[in-house]
């Protein structure tokens, strides 16, 4: 089984990667400013976040509709990176506002990816004692 998953998790990781990074270069020249003397590092960063919270959301959304294990792992490897992400990026470049906006990013994803996920099915029999 995994010599089938892992062709497919590493096409979704490189997949996310890509449109995650297009994303980012669409938008942050007109929100952030970049490229000018007044661009914002906190404002970029929170955009970056935005981004990864969002794509573990769509994996753990489009895991209940195509019932794959690998977008389940794929969100939740999402939100672990958005956590390295916000410790590695965040903290250092952000101000207090843009540093409470990931973490109220964050938070929402926490709270959301998981009840997007679908509950395992239990195997038939699962649950009943012989005696």
């Amino acid at each position: 089984a995994l010599d089938r998953t892992l062709p497919g998790l590493a096409l979704l990781v490189v997949a996310a990667i890509g449109v995650g990074s297009a994303l980012v270069a669409l938008i942050a020249p007109r929100v952030t400013a970049v490229g000018t003397p007044g661009a914002d590092a906190g404002t970029l960063a929170v955009l970056r976040t935005t981004i990864v919270c969002a794509s573990a959301l769509v994996f753990a959304g489009l895991s209940r509709l195509r019932r794959h294990s690998e977008l389940v792992w794929t969100a939740y490897g999402a939100l672990a990176a958005a956590a390295c992400k916000i410790a590695i990026d965040d903290l250092p470049n952000g101000r207090p506002m843009t540093i409470f906006m990931s973490f109220i990013l964050f938070g929402g994803a926490m709270i959301l990816a998981p009840r997007l996920v679908p509950e395992a099915e239990e195997p038939q029999g699962a649950g009943t004692e012989s005696v």
